[in-house]
């Protein structure tokens, strides 16, 4: 396997409230942006969940990758592949503890139909993009036309490696090429989908927006089904729906992960941190902590801890 060290490495997600990602793939002039993503790199051994408007499409390069979409758990293997629709919540994480690498290519829908050409918009991407049975796809190695979108993904990370003359011009048609396929493979079911309007997507969004900017407070499952103005069993109902887990479970994840990122990122005393993350009990914080990242705070914090950190 080709080491790919002119390719960019990809950073940590950061995200606002609504768990949007905040920096932008690519830029104006060349809407898109090619990364690698490897794991043991992050201080956390995963992509947490969020969403973003570019198209991604992504190829396991080694090892094993467990993506959770909408509440969908799928396994990639290496040489497979994945493609995430726009604006869908996802999130990534090695299957085993290993040297897990994969690509990851992000896109704005202009890449595919520029500023202006209203039909390549209207007729090929568009209806993709806004596809509500088309959330995700997995590429297999064993179905023919999703193996020639596999082989373009590796031809668009061996362009942006090389970088000879004209790579930009070679990222983009291998890009239409893929979405090619992709479009004449999905055509009856287009024909077939509804536009994307869930309410389900809303409501979620906005008690994640909750949870996210309270979780260091004393909230409570009333509290989040208010924040979407449900009832509390339409609240835990919806989110099984949509990813798989209970308010509460989400809640302890999200102040476990924050906990993670300052016992990596500050000086803070443990105690300190489990408070500050909304645990008023520092054995049961061990005991979630430990369940959920395998180790526990002190020996996340030995293992992570970036000398002369705040």
């Amino acid at each position: 396997m080709r080491s790919y060290c002119n390719v960019r490495r990809s950073q940590e997600v950061e995200i606002d409230s609504q768990l949007q990602e905040i920096a932008a793939h690519g830029s104006s002039i060349l809407p898109i942006a090619i990364y690698i993503d490897e794991f043991q790199e992050y201080s956390i051994p995963i992509i947490q969940r969020h969403w973003h408007r570019e198209i991604q499409f992504n190829v396991v390069l080694c090892g094993s990758v467990q993506f959770v979409i909408n509440g969908e758990s799928i396994i990639v293997n290496q040489g497979e592949g994945i493609f995430i629709n726009s604006n869908i919540m996802h999130m990534s994480s090695p299957l085993l503890e290993q040297n897990t690498k994969m690509c990851s290519v992000l896109f704005e829908p202009t890449m595919l139909s520029g500023s202006n050409q209203v039909v390549i918009e209207n007729k090929y991407v568009r209806p993709i993009v806004r596809c509500a049975q088309l959330k995700y796809l997995f590429l297999s190695l064993d179905v023919d036309w999703q193996l020639k979108i596999l082989i373009y993904l590796r031809r668009i990370l061996d362009s942006e490696e090389d970088k000879v003359y004209g790579y930009e011009l070679e990222i983009r048609n291998y890009l239409g090429e893929l979405w090619l396929l992709l479009a004449r493979n999905s055509e009856k079911l287009l024909a077939e989908s509804s536009i994307v309007s869930s309410v389900d997507e809303e409501r979620i969004k906005k008690m994640l927006e909750f949870i996210h900017g309270n979780f260091h407070s004393d909230i409570n499952l009333e509290d989040i089904a208010n924040s979407a103005g449900l009832s509390k069993s339409e609240c835990c109902r919806c989110f099984q729906r949509m990813i798989q887990t209970s308010p509460f479970e989400y809640l302890i994840n999200q102040r476990i992960f924050s906990a993670a990122k300052m016992l990596a990122g500050s000086n803070k005393t443990i105690n300190e941190i489990a408070e500050s993350v909304g645990f008023h009990g520092l054995s049961y914080f061990y005991k979630r902590f430990k369940n959920a990242i395998g180790i526990t705070p002190l020996e996340y914090r030995k293992q992570y801890h970036k000398p002369g950190n705040q």
